[in-house]
Parts: C-alpha cells; sequence; structure tokens
C-alpha cells in the first residue's frame, strides 16, 4: 500500500506547471457544471452539480486526499527520532487533518454535527456565522492556523511551499466567508465551491513543492551537497 502511495507522489512530483494545470481544469470543470445547473435544470439551480456527491465536491474530496498522502509521505522521509517528534511534524500533521477533512466532505460530518448543536442546544453567539455547521468549518481553519504557525520554520524553509500554502489558505478564507457570513444563494454556492477546488490545488502544489525538495535531497550522491532546490509546481 505504501509503495503505490509512494509511487502515486513520485508521477504528481513529475508533472511540471502542475499547481495552473489543477487550477485550470477547476475552472473549465466548475464553469461547464454551473453552465449545465443553469441552462438544463434551470435559473436558480445552477448550484445543484456543487454539491452532494457532484463533480466539484469529489475533485475537491480528490484534492484533499491527495494533499494527505503527499503530507504522510514527506514525513516519512524526515529526521527520525524513534520518539513524540517523528509525529509532530508539521507535513505529518497537516496530513492527517486533510485526511479528517476528506472524511468530513464525505459524509458533510460538520452539518451533521452543527444541525444537532442547532436543534438541541441554543449556542450563542455564534460569532456572526449563520450556522453552527459554518462555525466549525471556521475552527477547523483555526485549527490548521495553529499547527501552521507552531511548525512554520518548516514552511519557512520551502519558499514555492510557503508562497502556494499561503495563496490556498487565503482562498480558504474567502470561501470561509462567502459560505459563514452571507446569505446562501446558487451563485454564492457556485463561487463558494469553486473557490474550495482553487484552494486545494494550491495545497497539492504547497505539498508537491516540498516533495521534490525531499526527492531531490535523498536522490543526490553521498558524497555531494545538498542542492535543494524547488522546481515549479
Amino acid at each position: 500500500m505504501l509503495d503505490r502511495l509512494q509511487a502515486l507522489a513520485d508521477r504528481l512530483a513529475a508533472v511540471k506547471h502542475l499547481v495552473w494545470k489543477l487550477v485550470l481544469g477547476g475552472a473549465m470543470l466548475s464553469a461547464a457544471s454551473a453552465a449545465f445547473g443553469y441552462l438544463v435544470l434551470g435559473s436558480g439551480q445552477q448550484h445543484q452539480l456543487f454539491r452532494d456527491a457532484g463533480p466539484i465536491s469529489l475533485l475537491s474530496v480528490l484534492q484533499t486526499l491527495t494533499v494527505a498522502v503527499l503530507g504522510l509521505m514527506i514525513s516519512r522521509r524526515e529526521p527520525r527520532h524513534g520518539d513524540w517528534r517523528d509525529y509532530n511534524n508539521f507535513w505529518f500533521l497537516a496530513g492527517v487533518g486533510f485526511l479528517v477533512l476528506s472524511f468530513d466532505a464525505l459524509t458533510d460530518l460538520h452539518g451533521v454535527v452543527g444541525g444537532l448543536l442547532d436543534a438541541h442546544t441554543a449556542i450563542e453567539p455564534r460569532f456572526g456565522f449563520h450556522r453552527v455547521s459554518d462555525a466549525i468549518i471556521g475552527l477547523y481553519m483555526l485549527l490548521g492556523m495553529g499547527v501552521t504557525l507552531i511548525h512554520i520554520r518548516q514552511l519557512l524553509a520551502n519558499p514555492d511551499a510557503l508562497g502556494y500554502f499561503t495563496v490556498g489558505a487565503g482562498l480558504v478564507l474567502g470561501m470561509i466567508i462567502f459560505d459563514g457570513f452571507r446569505e446562501q444563494t446558487s451563485w454564492n454556492w457556485v463561487v463558494e465551491e469553486t473557490l474550495k477546488v482553487f484552494a486545494g490545488s494550491f495545497f497539492v502544489g504547497s505539498f508537491v513543492a516540498r516533495y521534490r525538495w525531499e526527492q531531490q535531497d535523498t536522490t543526490a550522491p553521498e558524497d555531494a551537497p545538498s542542492t535543494r532546490h524547488l522546481s515549479t509546481a
């Protein structure tokens, strides 16, 4: 199983301009899905292929799973200590985090939990969010920011990885604003899910950049100085 995941990571690392190909593909799929919903299903229905098991939602889940795999593969190449430090690094924790996000997206866990809390509790305030489930998404982001800040040195060592990650985080913030603080309309749903796909593209690029950095160092001759250089993701 690990060998197959490693092979997948190697194939992704070999793709040039991966981020922009993912962004372009996501934009084209989003535009086609919105056009189908509007023209075929009717005005106000352009979001229908962006929900549940629609193509945009499935693409987003595939992206988060890819980031999770890359994070776990990167963590396997980090220096080993034989104790808790083997798991207390950004790439392992981020890999696990994106794995959880993938499970949440497939099961709508935050929606289910938020619905239960809405129905059986009187949680106030919601800090401006329309629903408790939206606030849970905001909490996910805060946890992610916390892990990132604690391990920021591991990102600072990789300018390309840091740059792509920063753009991805900014797009997630935009998605949360569209989802949590605005009235839910069909077009808002389209924008929100499209931002999610764009964010996933940049997160994949960030982790691929780090993976390439690790890959180049481990394939260098033992007596040669480290020449880690981030190629274009």
